[in-house]
């Protein structure tokens, strides 16, 4: 039966099988042998590194030579995952990233074959600050892996959280290397230690973006943006014309960084007309006292997104989120795409239906509305459906009213203009 099944299928099953279980298939028989080496099954892959001991690093390393030896020609979508390191574990993990990277840079094709390059999640502040040797060595090995690219199309080390000196050396390779002519997004979201915002983050960031031509979506920081623009007046230039999503995030702590100054509506305006299909995703990781500081007008919003606890003493969260429905209804009624509010607490508290219900009907492109359970229930649901219809069957009233309006006038003008009159 299995011999009757064509490469197609196979190729199919073979994609949900872990790398152990893809050894056993192909030495099964030789039709699964060949489908074993099909290009196309080993395109992604996944990498995750756990906290071996020291005899066992040696073997991995091993294993992770022979694969990329044997695979890694075919390799286009690299992830690589390491959390959680201790102090018998975090040299041998970086070893191991080190024997990965540099294995794949050493291949013939191996500097162009890769087009996108994963390595979130790394918390280099929590999980890694206190090996220092095991940081220095995953850093040179992430440094050279980038630098050797030359055909990346997507970056990703967002929840990095890496400190001054090994965030700059990991971008400024990323920057040195051939694909900043092909590079199409980037995703640096708490790349950056929290004290690590800098003058120099800025420059580095638009040093990054400057270059990249062909840049299509990006992932920052709020924090990062600010510093990216510093003090340019013209902040539209900064930012490549191809740019069609930009990505902020907003974390809690930040809140009360952004008191005093934001961006200008004017600044926004700037920055639209000079990529004229961007659209802004907007994420805020917490309830601030005024959630609506930093959504000022000319934004390109086209989604938005909070999250999280709210500040001590503030307002309940359904005041909140009924300030927010009415300042997105106002300002962001012609972009507006979805919009999601997920609220942290055990108390429920509704925003007004008043709000709701004018929220939908102004932002006619909306196409995805969440809330959390404690902010909509089902039976607040059906009250504002039923709002809507009453608000549906009066404007059909005044529709009509208005159609036959029309009508008459239309009759008196025929017939005022007609030739028998």
């Amino acid at each position: 039966m299995w011999e009757l099944l064509p490469d197609e299928v196979l190729l199919l099953i073979f994609k949900y099988l872990k790398d152990s279980d893809l050894n056993h298939a192909s030495v099964a028989c030789k039709k699964w042998r060949r489908v074993y080496i099909e290009p196309c099954l080993w395109r992604s892959r996944t990498f995750e590194i756990r906290g071996y001991c020291s005899s066992q690093t040696e073997r991995i390393e091993q294993m992770l030579t022979k694969y990329v030896n044997s695979m890694g020609e075919y390799l286009q979508y690299v992830r690589v995952v390491c959390h959680s390191p201790n102090l018998l574990t975090a040299h041998g993990m970086a070893a191991c990233v080190d024997t990965l990277l540099s294995g794949l840079s050493s291949l013939k094709d191996g500097k162009k074959t890769i087009r996108a390059f994963q390595m979130s999640e790394l918390h280099f502040h929590q999980s890694w600050g206190c090996f220092r040797s095991s940081v220095n060595l995953l850093a040179d090995a992430i440094s050279a892996f980038l630098r050797t690219q030359t055909n990346l199309r997507h970056f990703d080390m967002n929840d990095a959280c890496m400190s001054r000196p090994h965030s700059y050396r990991i971008i400024k390779a990323l920057l040195k290397s051939k694909s900043m002519k092909t590079l199409q997004s980037i995703h640096l979201l708490n790349f950056y230690d929290s004290e690590g915002i800098t003058h120099n983050v800025g420059l580095q960031l638009r040093t990054l973006s400057s270059k990249c031509c062909c840049l299509k979506e990006m992932s920052l920081n709020y924090s990062y943006l600010l510093a990216l623009f510093g003090d340019v007046e013209n902040k539209g230039a900064l930012l490549p014309e191809t740019l069609e999503r930009l990505s902020l995030l907003v974390n809690a702590g930040d809140f009360c960084q952004y008191e005093e100054g934001v961006m200008s509506s004017e600044h926004w305006k700037g920055i639209h007309s000079a990529c004229p299909n961007l659209q802004v995703h907007f994420y805020m990781d917490g309830w601030p006292r005024n959630p609506t500081k930093m959504l000022v007008p000319k934004i390109p919003l086209a989604h938005f997104c909070i999250g999280g606890a709210r500040s001590p003493h503030s307002t309940p969260f359904g005041r909140k989120t009924s300030l927010l429905l009415d300042h997105l209804a106002l300002h962001f009624d012609t972009t507006l795409k979805s919009a999601c509010f997920f609220a942290d607490s055990h108390r429920p508290s509704s925003p007004s239906k008043a709000s709701l219900v004018h929220f939908l009907i102004k932002c006619r492109k909306l196409t995805r509305l969440v809330f959390s359970e404690c902010l909509v229930t089902l039976d607040y649901i059906f009250k504002v459906k039923n709002e809507l219809n009453k608000v549906k069957n009066e404007l059909n009233k005044v529709k009509n009213e208005l159609n036959n309006e029309k009508v008459m006038v239309s009759v008196v003008r025929q017939t005022r203009i007609s030739p028998s009159s």
